[in-house]
């Protein structure tokens, strides 16, 4: 309730400065126990499940640490994975779908690019095809396009716009 609020605001708080100065000093001692080439070639399980697999303490410690260039295809969050075996199948396929993404897509253009990670990503493959023809329907059904939203603060304040009753 209300009066409860700012003691449990202070137990969160506190947690999760106990999590973050554990683990961000961990991440960093494996950092340099790796070196960078390995640290590089590093793939990062994080087993979460759906309310938080968007954004979590976790993923964002690990974006700190991760080569910029690998953070979206070397961070990998989900729900299935129950076990250490469970995650190593689960890479082990996404890898593998990489490999064959780039044979039959290759990775010349960021559009070749797309195609390759969308066999093995959370962003379905036909994804930057569907866009445009999901807006075009949207369009000459008289309503107006919303596009992604990238918060829920944004969403609820977007919400608030006239749009025809139907849309």
């Amino acid at each position: 309730n209300n009066e409860n609020f700012p003691r449990t605001k202070l137990c969160m708080q506190s947690a999760v400065k106990a999590q973050a100065d554990a683990c961000v000093r961990q991440i960093i001692e494996w950092k340099h126990m790796m070196g960078p080439e390995e640290w590089r070639e590093l793939y990062v399980v994080i087993p979460t499940v759906w309310a938080v697999g968007a954004e979590n303490p976790r993923k964002t410690m690990f974006r700190q640490f991760m080569d910029e260039d690998r953070v979206d295809s070397h961070i990998i969050t989900s729900d299935h994975p129950r076990d250490h075996g469970e995650a190593r199948t689960l890479l082990g396929r996404i890898v593998g779908d990489r490999s064959i993404g780039r044979f039959v897509f290759g990775d010349e253009t960021k559009e070749r690019r797309f195609k390759t990670m969308g066999l093995s990503s959370a962003v379905d493959v036909v994804q930057d095809d569907a866009l445009p023809a999901i807006w075009d329907a949207v369009r000459s059904n008289g309503c107006p396009v919303r596009r992604n939203r990238s918060s829920i603060v944004e969403n609820a304040e977007r919400r608030k716009s006239v749009r025809p009753s139907f849309c």
